[in-house]
């Protein structure tokens, strides 16, 4: 399959696409907490807190520590292995904002997916502390918030390409 480099439009519009696309994953992983939440307050025994495997508080959130660990790790090598390329590419603002855009949607997937996992998990096990892995991963997701000076310094765009993303 062919990636997609090309953006339409002018690299403000994109930028705005990609912070709005940041937010809205970031939004959908709190309202499904706040969904899960409350839900498990509502049913009050969680389907697995009888669980021989998981009787112990430390077992579930280490399983989720180990994964979100991993998440983070895969997450951050990727998205520094896709931008050390968009530098060196050479490629004109609009294709280094679509490689750009490929690398930031790689990144948020990820640290998307271990938020998710740590709320299912939570809603399997009722352990609050659980939660504290979304949060981290929510912290990694907004930490990537697409703005003017980020991407100026991890791009390394000239004088020109910096008149054009401001």
């Amino acid at each position: 399959m062919k990636e997609q480099t090309e953006l339409a439009g002018k690299p403000k519009d994109n930028l705005r696409a990609m912070r709005i696309l940041t937010a809205a994953l970031s939004i959908g992983v709190v309202f499904f907490t706040l969904v899960v939440v409350f839900v498990n307050q509502l049913t009050k025994t969680p389907p697995l807190a009888n669980s021989e495997l998981l009787a112990d508080n430390n077992t579930s959130l280490g399983i989720v520590a180990i994964i979100g660990s991993a998440c983070i790790a895969g997450a951050r090598l990727l998205y520094k292995k896709r931008i050390t390329a968009i530098k060196q590419s050479g490629k004109s603002l609009n294709d280094k904002l679509g490689q750009y855009r490929t690398a930031l949607i790689l990144y948020l997937a990820i640290c998307e997916a271990a938020a998710m996992f740590s709320v299912i998990f939570f809603f399997l096990t009722g352990n609050f502390v659980i939660l504290a892995v979304t949060g981290l991963m929510l912290i990694m997701m907004l930490s990537k918030i697409p703005v003017p000076g980020r991407l100026i310094r991890e791009l390394d765009l000239d004088w020109k390409e910096q008149q054009e993303l401001e």
